[in-house]
């Protein structure tokens, strides 16, 4: 899905090995398949112009070349999953024969840059086009009811809405009247960039929720 003036949509999927919860959760067998594989070919059912993986393990660069996933290969030492998928789009791609070499940055084509989980394999592809087609210079995430079933595991972010227009906070705690976050992300391309060179606040290193950092430096975050 191309945007106004030819700008290009993009979904970046950040896939490390060594998660903290479940340690090399990307290539997991679920149902015969990587857990990877099941988030890239929902990705793919979007109308994004371009699906990219970013890890920095190698891999998982393997695997993406052995099934044609675009691929790109970051540092090991960086702190989370947005500023991975903002030094990815900074650098070029290559996915074997397919692609060589595509530097979308650069050409100054990026539009839209999504930021999709690699847990997240179930979200419905219709939400994140919603997403992609989306004209607004907030952040934007996906939001869904609660489910105390869903939250007492203590996995999923909670956001707190504001007449369904603004987030004012995320938390891991159980508070009446919160919507569980999805993991996913939509932000302009500008935006991406600032908010990666911002430096991590005490509330964020607390509750290990980036997306805390961007709220109190004023960055606002709108529910879908």
């Amino acid at each position: 899905m191309t945007t106004g003036k030819g700008l290009k949509t993009v979904i970046i999927i950040p896939a490390r090995m060594e998660s903290k919860r479940l340690p090399g959760k990307p290539l997991a067998n679920v149902n015969g398949k990587p857990l990877l594989q099941w988030t890239y070919n929902a990705a793919k059912k979007t109308e994004a112009d371009f699906v990219i993986v970013t890890t920095p393990d190698k891999v998982i660069v393997d695997y993406c070349f052995a099934n044609d996933i675009l691929v790109a290969l970051t540092d090991e030492n960086i702190e989370n999953g947005t500023v991975r998928c903002a030094q990815a789009m900074k650098q070029s791609f290559s996915d074997k024969d397919m692609f060589q070499s595509i530097s979308l940055h650069p050409l100054g084509l990026l539009s839209r840059v999504v930021n999709w989980q690699v847990d997240e394999p179930l979200v419905d592809p219709t939400y994140v086009n919603r997403m992609l087609k989306s004209q607004s210079s907030n952040i934007q995430t996906l939001v869904s009811p609660y489910s105390p079933n869903v939250f007492s595991n203590g996995t999923v972010r909670a956001v707190i809405n504001d007449k369904g227009t603004i987030c004012h906070w995320f938390t891991r705690h159980s508070i009446p009247g919160t919507l569980f976050h999805c993991g996913i992300y939509a932000f302009a391309w500008t935006i991406l960039e600032e908010i990666a060179d911002l430096q991590p606040t005490k509330k964020a290193k607390l509750e290990s929720l980036e997306q805390l950092t961007w709220l109190e430096n004023e960055y606002p975050i709108s529910p879908i």
